[in-house]
């Protein structure tokens, strides 16, 4: 049976007030935060690419783009919030 989802939440957040994840895997080489860099000054943020735990803002997802959003003087960025009563494993 069909299970209603939760209603997404998101906001806007400085960048600074986010935690990296400290055991992100992905790594990006220079190339690519080049990359993320010149599409952010391009186009600014046209999409929520960037999910965070709401116990404690430690970002899941996008993690290249939070660090380039604070190299670039960014105040704001969308967050797209993990509810706080999820698990790691959902």
């Amino acid at each position: 049976m069909y299970e209603p989802m939760e209603e997404l939440k998101i906001t806007y957040e400085d960048p600074k007030s986010l935690t990296l994840d400290p055991k992100n895997a992905r790594q990006h080489p220079e190339p690519n935060r080049k990359a993320i860099n010149s599409s952010l000054k391009e186009f600014g943020m046209r999409k929520v690419a960037i999910s965070a735990w709401e116990r404690n803002r430690t970002v899941y997802a996008g993690n290249a783009l939070v660090t380039e959003a604070i190299a670039q003087g960014r105040d704001r960025v969308p967050v797209a919030w993990i509810p706080e009563n999820w698990t790691e494993a959902q």
